[in-house]
């Protein structure tokens, strides 16, 4: 795996509000660097994980919306590896059930 050298947060802050094309540019060059070195059995897995991230990020409101998506979504992830390594399987999907409701009577 080759190893990239990211520029500090403040140059990347920096970047992002002088050239946002240009930050998403570099962002989307070493996610493409760092896909190219998974084998192959994992790079499709990987491609359908950063699309859904996408995905996301594209219909979050503002930069901050795409922040609380991925915390979110970076959370329920782990919270489900811990599951699995505690209990050795996937942990059981929510149901729930729908209630019908009738309409009130109209009141006079």
């Amino acid at each position: 795996m080759a190893h990239v050298d990211l520029p500090d947060f403040d140059t990347l802050a920096a970047l992002y509000r002088q050239d946002p094309g240009a930050f998403e540019a570099l962002r989307s060059s070493l996610l493409q660097q760092a896909l190219d070195d998974v084998e192959a059995p994992r790079r499709q897995r990987i491609e359908a994980l950063l699309n859904h991230i996408e995905l996301h990020r594209r219909r979050a409101k503002n930069p901050l919306h795409a922040t609380v998506i991925a915390h979110e979504m970076m959370w329920t992830s782990f919270l489900t590896m811990n599951y699995v390594l505690h209990h050795g399987e996937r942990p059981p999907q929510a149901s729930a059930t729908l209630l019908q409701f009738r309409p009130r009577a109209q009141l006079h």
